[in-house]
């Protein structure tokens, strides 16, 4: 077994629940915990936030994302505007946010529950330290929009999404929700700080006290079990390009098939609302190790449906182009019927017509990056639609940078593992491409593959990195680079 396929293996069966580097989001929200003396419950967190404010006096990523930055920093004041001791860090990120709120623009690539989030945290850092001098009146207006589309009895409840950013709720009026095994409320540090800020008690503090950054910067992360999601993503990476179905594989597959239910799976096992997103790939991971045969999950599936796409979650307001390209991928592991067909061309129809001038498809709602978006459903598309997937592909070929790198920045080895990726199974599915110009891009990802520093391009309620996912799409592209040229 050659190296590459050793690393592989190494992973899948070394997967946990998932490492991801501490934020400032959240660890804002549980540096605000106070004991009853009004002294910060946990120091800790404290202290991270004072010790890593930006240079521009912001908080956030060191991916350069303005959405992130803006709700990072207001999280981090609304932990710090009440402290004499900060005081000076607490006007350098106010002096941050009054250039950079109104220079915000609304786009696809907006965090998670954004427009959820940013007014409660305005409203509680003006009444601390004064009002600021722009409006965020369109943020409002949102909010109260997307409330309007969950219905009443459900609003206040864990089985909407909502529960992963339940700290939008006014403090007084937090709803107290059942934990989650793990002692979460949505498995979501921030959303669970919510909850113990009103009703503190000892499975919810060791829930946060273990939500640390398991790579060592020292602060929150986003969520520190996201095990179901970190399976499948990493099979699917390594599968896509051919890894033999191991025990170890089969292993992994089974695992993913004890979390199944008759509604998919969510991104981990203390989140209670499935999305069509980990679903999708875990279905497909299931149905190529034979864990799902016939017919298994094709209704599960259509429970998604949603007329001419798929739906990510309940009361979707913008569906993500990439999940719909993961659906098109477990739909082609299912045989021709009135069903498949269906849902196959109106997800075709749907990925064809937000395509950018005609040749590529953007960042959205989970991925910031157009090479992650383009790569993944020209990948999908192409079976069925050769010429719009090799739009996508020539697309990708002209993005390559001078130093042999793709994605934001001057590149990264994440994104170019996709580029690559996707090239490469175009030229094995769909027609013959040269691969061999490619040897320099693929030597890059493979120095690159140990490395945990890949810059943050996942987007949640911050953006972020999912370690084990990434280093999985790294080994696979050079494995498929490896095998397409020997």
């Amino acid at each position: 077994m050659n190296t590459l396929s050793c690393k592989a293996q190494r992973l899948v069966q070394h997967m946990g629940t998932g490492e991801l580097r501490g934020n400032a989001y959240d660890t804002a929200w549980v540096a605000s915990i106070k004991k009853d003396s009004g002294r910060c419950a946990v120091p800790n967190a404290r202290a991270w936030i004072v010790a890593n404010q930006r240079a521009d006096g912001s908080w956030g990523s060191a991916t350069d994302n303005l959405h992130d930055r803006v709700i990072s920093t207001t999280a981090a004041l609304m932990c710090l505007c009440d402290d004499p001791k900060h005081q000076t860090q607490a006007e350098k990120g106010r002096e941050y946010l009054e250039k950079a709120v109104p220079a915000l623009q609304d786009g696809d690539t907006t965090p998670v529950g954004f427009e959820m989030s940013l007014p409660p945290l305005i409203d509680k850092i003006e009444q601390s330290s004064g009002a600021f001098s722009f409006s965020i009146s369109r943020y409002r207006k949102k909010r109260e929009k997307k409330l309007k589309r969950i219905p009443d009895r459900m609003r206040m409840s864990h089985a909407t999404p909502l529960v992963f950013s339940w700290e939008i709720w006014d403090e007084d009026d937090t709803p107290e929700i059942p934990l989650a095994p793990n002692g979460s409320i949505g498995s979501s540090p921030a959303s669970t700080t919510a909850l113990m800020k009103r009703s503190p008690n000892a499975e919810g503090m060791n829930y946060l006290n273990r939500s640390f950054d398991m790579q060592g910067n020292g602060g929150v992360v986003a969520f520190n079990d996201y095990s179901i999601m970190n399976r499948a993503f990493t099979l699917y990476n390594l599968m896509r390009v051919g890894m033999p179905i191991t025990r170890i594989i089969r292993q992994a597959a089974l695992a993913l098939k004890e979390q199944w239910t008759s509604a998919g799976v969510a991104f981990s096992p203390n989140f209670p609302v499935p999305d069509v997103d980990d679903t999708a790939v875990a279905l497909w991971v299931m149905r190529k190790t034979g864990v799902l045969k016939g017919t298994e999950g094709l209704d599960t599936l259509r429970a998604y449906w949603d007329d001419d796409h798929f739906r990510t979650y309940p009361f979707e307001s913008d569906p993500s182009t990439v999940a719909n390209a993961h659906v098109l991928d477990a739909l082609n592991t299912f045989p021709s019927s009135a069903k498949v067909d269906e849902m196959r061309e109106g997800t075709l129809g749907f990925l064809k017509s937000r395509m950018v001038n005609g040749d590529h498809w953007t960042g959205e709602k989970f991925y910031l990056s157009d090479i992650h978006a383009t790569a993944h459903i020209a990948s999908a598309v192409g079976t069925w639609e050769d010429q719009t997937a090799r739009r996508g592909i020539d697309w990708l070929e002209k993005q390559r940078k001078q130093n042999n790198l793709w994605g934001i920045g001057s590149g990264t080895a994440e994104e170019t593992a996709y580029a690559l990726t996707a090239t490469i199974l175009h030229s094995q599915e769909v027609e013959n491409l040269d691969i061999e110009h490619l040897r320099s891009s693929a030597e890059e990802i493979r120095r690159a593959i140990d490395s945990k520093n890949d810059p943050d391009i996942w987007i949640a309620k911050t953006l972020f990195s999912p370690t084990d996912i990434v280093r999985s799409a790294k080994i696979g592209a050079v494995m498929a680079f490896d095998m397409e040229v020997k």
